[in-house]
């Protein structure tokens, strides 16, 4: 066992019961997830190979196009004229 994980582990039997049940449940969830990653990876090991070779042709290709995001939605939004006025709702906290 790492030196880190002793030390988790000595920190979490400091905590309640049920803390030590929610961390542990994370932390077995987790190990699942990873486990059925390496599983989905292992039966087709090339795939993200494949799809970032297809990526780059279509790229060289001239088949994508960078976007622009800064200024995309210039003109979609409309800010009222009055958006900076006092809120009748408010008027009482106001005086």
């Amino acid at each position: 066992m790492t030196e880190l994980l002793e030390s988790a582990i000595t920190r979490l039997q400091t905590l309640s019961e049920s803390e030590q049940n929610a961390i542990a449940a994370i932390i077995l969830e987790e190990i699942e997830d990873e486990r059925r990653w390496d599983e989905a990876f292992s039966r087709s090991p090339d795939l993200l190979a494949q799809l970032a070779a297809s990526a780059m042709a279509e790229y060289h290709g001239g088949k994508t196009h960078r976007k622009n995001l800064f200024g995309c939605m210039q003109g979609k939004i409309k800010i009222a004229d009055d958006f900076n006025a006092p809120l009748k709702d408010f008027a009482e906290y106001m005086e």
